[in-house]
């Protein structure tokens, strides 16, 4: 090979540090027949003024609108209720407080029971999260070594 030239080293390094996330829960429940996309933003709407303002939630209704982040829900809001018979609800909120989200997923296990009615098929789940972020540092403050830490 000829004329391969090199380069000085990058004075910055890329690291990617992974930090304690929080909490992610998450918990569907099902609505089918009837007015079921209606009453699947009406179970919306009661576990959002029973949370207030302790989570950020975002909500989708499956079959109806879930592909897009629309949490506070204006997506949802502005969206007119059409008639789908066949609606899943999903409420997912992630916070550094597990007892917070924790309180989310009990108001959606709630609505078998206290919600509109003939919701079915409750699923929850809780799990810790981990978060990252990248940035640059300065080459020389990066060891030549690093030891694993317990």
């Amino acid at each position: 090979m000829t004329g391969v030239r090199g380069h000085p080293r990058p004075a910055t390094l890329k690291v990617n540090a992974w930090f304690d996330g929080g909490w992610l829960g998450e918990a569907e429940i099902s609505y089918a027949g009837p007015n079921a996309e209606a009453r699947a933003r009406l179970a919306a709407e009661v576990v959002r003024e029973r949370i207030g303002g302790a989570l950020d939630i975002r909500f989708d209704l499956i079959g109806v609108l879930s592909l897009f982040a629309d949490y506070g829900g204006r997506m949802l809001a502005e969206l007119p209720t059409g008639n789908a018979r066949d609606v899943r609800l999903r409420a997912a909120a992630a916070h550094a407080d597990r007892a917070r989200v924790e309180r989310l997923l009990e108001e959606v296990t709630t609505l078998y029971t206290c919600g509109p009615a003939g919701g079915g098929g409750v699923r929850t789940s809780l799990r810790p999260r981990l978060s990252t972020v990248s940035c640059f540092v300065p080459r020389e403050r990066v060891p030549a070594r690093f030891e694993i830490l317990d």
